[in-house]
């Protein structure tokens, strides 16, 4: 049956309250809706999320009510039938980052409109351990958007590690203090009583995917001797390298050009890369026009050693 829905003004003159109980069950018959009525006290937060991503997002509603939303086509949500008071907005996704992190809203007899979050593809870092000990290690994360003390992540049984979900566009929660405005992170494979590692940490500018340098873990009193080959870029190049001195042994670079030899004595050594022809190896002190293969010398005392870069040409 088709309800013949009457103009507003034959329910005007009733009293409040009563005016909009008839206006509601009028309007819902019609169509219409009446989210807050008058002399309820409730009001509606809505905002709205832009940039890489608008649909599916997560908004959580925190402080004097809780609740979730998730945006619509346009990326916009809302919270309706709240009462006066103050109140957390913050988007969450795994595959996005935002800005700002959240919004704080106060609800003082109106409605409110929260200023758009700018969705960014979040940054994913990745790296990997080598030598005595490869799985099961702990490393921490440190950086952009990530609360102190960090966050921390455990190698797979190939040494692998990654970290997810990242916003290189939040501020810096942790350490405090930092004034660097890029979106740098700091990863640090943590040591225990048995296992050292080398280098202690690396820092990284993330903005995607980002990869991280190997650390190579050592029995604890010995040390690292490493570098890389590369062809004069971003590239490894497959090179062999044999190290001399206080110790005999070979290595070959990985798929990005790094070498390690760990697990060393304090002494001196040399490491001579060897590299398939045409490529010859150069010092990076070594000027264009020396074309000779050269050594690096070192001298362990008592900390790991990372030698300059070998460039391939």
């Amino acid at each position: 049956m088709r309800v013949a829905c009457p103009p507003s003004r034959f329910i005007a003159f009733a009293p409040a309250y009563l005016a909009w109980f008839l206006g509601a069950l009028l309007l819902g018959a019609c169509g219409g809706t009446n989210s807050n009525p008058p002399g309820s006290n409730t009001f509606t937060i809505s905002g709205s999320v832009r940039g890489a991503t608008l649909q599916g997002v997560s908004i959580a509603l925190g402080g004097a009510a809780t609740e979730t939303a998730t945006t619509d086509g346009s990326g916009n949500y809302s919270f309706a039938g709240l009462a006066n008071g103050s109140y957390t907005v913050t988007p969450g996704s795994t595959a996005y980052g935002f800005a700002p992190l959240s919004a704080s809203v106060t609800v003082n007899g109106a409605d409110e409109t929260v200023f758009p979050f700018e969705a960014t593809v979040a940054t994913s870092i990745s790296g990997y351990v080598t030598g005595a000990q490869t799985a099961g290690v702990v490393v921490g994360l440190v950086g952009p958007g990530i609360a102190a003390p960090g966050t921390t992540t455990l190698t797979d049984a190939n040494g692998n590690y990654r970290f997810t979900g990242l916003d290189p566009t939040s501020q810096w929660l942790t350490p405090p203090g930092d004034t660097d405005a890029g979106n740098d992170y700091v990863v640090t494979p943590v040591p225990t009583a048995s296992i050292s590692f080398f280098p202690l940490n690396a820092s990284v500018i993330a903005n995607g995917a980002a990869s991280v340098p190997p650390f190579t873990s050592t029995p604890g009193g010995t040390f690292v001797l490493s570098g890389s080959v590369t062809g004069g870029g971003p590239q490894g190049i497959s090179a062999s390298v044999a190290l001399t001195g206080a110790a005999t042994e070979a290595t070959s670079t990985d798929a990005n050009g790094y070498f390690s030899f760990y697990g060393l004595s304090p002494g001196a050594y040399v490491v001579t890369p060897t590299v398939p022809a045409p490529y010859v190896v150069f010092s990076p002190s070594t000027t264009a026009g020396q074309l000779q293969a050269l050594d690096e010398s070192a001298v362990i005392t008592n900390q790991s050693i990372a030698l300059p870069g070998f460039i391939a040409q």
